[in-house]
């Protein structure tokens, strides 16, 4: 398949500044390098492999048939599918839902409005939200935190935050964010194991926040039997519940 440049010369291609604007559907027979900030006012089909050298929002859905690397931003408002792998260097939102057939890396935040199917494995280095469901059929590998609102399945290894773990929960308890993993709890900023969090002295906790000591004594029985339940249920089955 030829290489098809898209740059301020493509044909239908409108320059509105920073942004270059093409009104309708872009579909291309081949692969597709792109050289601008490109927004697509309508659907985007690629039959080939996309690179995406700047910024990128497709208003419609985008299908990519090969790989797709996008070295900054990318924002799809309707679904997105791509059936190679997906590296994409910046910001991602996809309004929809999103299927990548092959590997994704995301290096910075993604979110994903609708459910997430990756069929091999994924790489999240900042923030991850994803409002439906999530099946990973690799491995899935957050290095910053993670919420999923509907359920999670990985066919292979979780690990967030460093941590291999069946299982994460987060929600803020008065105050302070909790993060709950299969041998963690994260409670704003402090991170131990279950075991260590009971050993704790108070005046250990009360050296870790203004306020910390009162709070622990408030909800320390409700964290420890959350985390306890957590790993009740998820250590006969794999996958994430948030109801």
């Amino acid at each position: 398949m030829k290489d098809i440049i898209i740059d301020e010369n493509y044909e239908g291609v409108v320059n509105k500044g920073y942004w270059f604007e093409f009104n309708g559907n872009l579909i291309i027979n081949g692969n597709a390098i792109i050289k601008i900030n490109l927004i697509v006012k309508g659907d985007q089909i690629v039959e080939g492999y996309q690179i995406v050298k700047g910024d990128q929002i497709v208003k419609g859905y985008q299908r990519v048939e090969g790989y797709q690397i996008v070295k900054g931003y990318q924002i799809v408002e309707g679904y997105q599918r791509v059936k190679g792998d997906q590296i994409v260097e910046g910001y991602q939102r996809v309004e929809g839902y999103q299927i990548v057939k092959g590997d994704q890396i995301v290096k910075g935040y993604q979110r994903v409005e609708g459910y997430q199917i990756v069929k091999g494995y994924q790489i999240v280095e900042g923030y991850q939200r994803v409002k439906g469901d999530q099946i990973v059929e690799g491995y899935q590998i957050v290095k910053g935190y993670q919420i999923v609102k509907g359920y999670q399945r990985v066919k292979g290894e979780i690990e967030i935050l460093g941590f291999k773990t069946k299982f994460s929960l987060s929600f803020i308890q008065d105050t302070y964010q909790l993060y709950f993993m299969s041998d963690l709890i994260k409670i704003g900023c402090e991170k131990h194991s279950p075991e260590k969090w009971t050993s704790f002295t108070d005046e250990q906790i009360k050296n870790m926040d203004s306020g910390a000591l009162e709070w622990w004594n408030k909800w320390k029985k409700f964290v420890l039997s959350t985390h306890s339940n957590l790993v009740e249920v998820y250590s006969k089955k794999r996958g994430i519940k948030d109801d």
